[in-house]
């Protein structure tokens, strides 16, 4: 037997809560897709359709959606590790186009110098050079940030085919910092195990402030169906079930880990325009190239229609009417439809890291 090539596992789902919008050209004729939010949660295929996003498992995200077919929760699912890190693989990663340059733990980071050859950024061999990582770091202090976090939650359906795994990328700081203190918090609560126990992944959503504009925010938390005593219970029951192979299972647990930056640096091409859109679209409409700043494609020109006609029958006296919006009830009001939509906020969904 080969000593040195570990055992994987196929990636058979995606679970994707955003993927590729509508393709748009721009007013110099360039073709582009946005990234688009979801305020439900699709189990995917590996393969793409032709619009170029992931072939939704129409049946399967019913019947792990509770009957839904834009289902907010979806299990059950199960990690097939009990170390946090085996089943959920965080790390920073900074991008220049569709090239990682920098990549780190939140301690230190190796970071490569890069040159642009044609449209692409290439590294440059023998660059590679370990600087801080986390606070401090100036590729976090850009508006938007350079670098992003990025997350990979593998786990299983038990109810669905087996031999694989299901993947949730994402590129979201809510979805790493949700996920990353349930995993901590179900970890505390069932004595150290996570393997074999049933949870739930449910999509929330909620309001929050960018650039004085109030946007919804979409993220996944990890969540049990049952009280404190039944997830104790599960977890011994489980435990002392495999008793026999616990030392198998704990080996096969550090094995994983430890094989777990080898297999992040393993780029997912496929995702990466997904998760590092070349553009990206502003407040008022408009669609920039990210690197260049280049106006892509411009805002929208439309004018509001007044509510009546404009200086129709006034008086001598009575000041001329301005077209806009006619009270600050009508202001509020277009504020508040605001809210309501959705934010397209850009990658979910992302990939790896050191």
């Amino acid at each position: 037997m080969i000593q040195d090539i570990e055992g994987q596992l196929p990636e058979l789902y995606k679970l994707k809560i955003g993927g590729k919008g509508e393709k748009r050209t721009s007013s110099k004729g360039k073709e582009f897709q946005l990234p688009q939010k979801w305020d439900h949660i699709k189990i995917c295929k590996v393969e793409r359709d032709g619009t170029g996003n992931f072939i939704v498992d129409e049946e399967l995200t019913k019947e792990l959606g509770e009957g839904s077919d834009k289902p907010k929760v979806i299990g059950p699912i199960m990690f097939l590790y009990n170390r946090l890190e085996a089943n959920f693989f965080t790390a920073y990663r900074c991008y220049k186009g569709q090239t990682c340059v920098c990549r780190g733990d939140g301690i230190k980071a190796l970071r490569t110098d890069s040159v642009k050859e044609g449209n692409e950024w290439v590294l440059k061999p023998g660059t590679e050079k370990e600087v801080k990582c986390g606070d401090g770091c100036p590729m976090l202090a850009t508006d938007p940030p350079a670098c992003k976090p990025n997350g990979i939650l593998s786990f299983m359906f038990p109810d669905a085919q087996l031999g694989g795994v299901c993947k949730f990328r994402t590129t979201s700081w809510n979805s790493v910092k949700v996920l990353l203190g349930g995993l901590k918090y179900f970890t505390q609560l069932s004595l150290g195990r996570l393997m074999g126990i049933p949870f739930y992944l449910r999509l929330n959503e909620k309001i929050t402030q960018v650039k004085g504009q109030n946007r919804t925010i979409y993220y996944l938390s990890l969540e049990f169906k049952g009280k404190f005593e039944d997830l104790r219970r599960v977890a011994i029951d489980y435990a002392q079930g495999a008793a026999e192979h616990l030392a198998i299972v704990e080996n096969v647990d550090v094995e994983a880990s430890s094989k777990l930056a080898m297999e992040a640096e393993i780029i997912m091409d496929e995702d990466l325009d997904e998760y590092q859109p070349a553009m990206e679209e502003r407040e008022d409409g408009s669609v920039v190239d990210k690197e260049t700043k280049e106006l892509v494609d411009a805002p929208p020109t439309e004018r509001k229609k007044p509510k009546f006609p404009l200086n129709k029958g006034k008086s001598a006296n009575e000041p001329e009417v301005v077209d806009g919006p006619e009270s600050e009830e009508e202001e509020q009001t277009s504020e508040e439809v605001e809210e309501e939509a959705p934010e397209a906020e850009i990658p979910e969904e992302g990939d790896l890291l050191i």
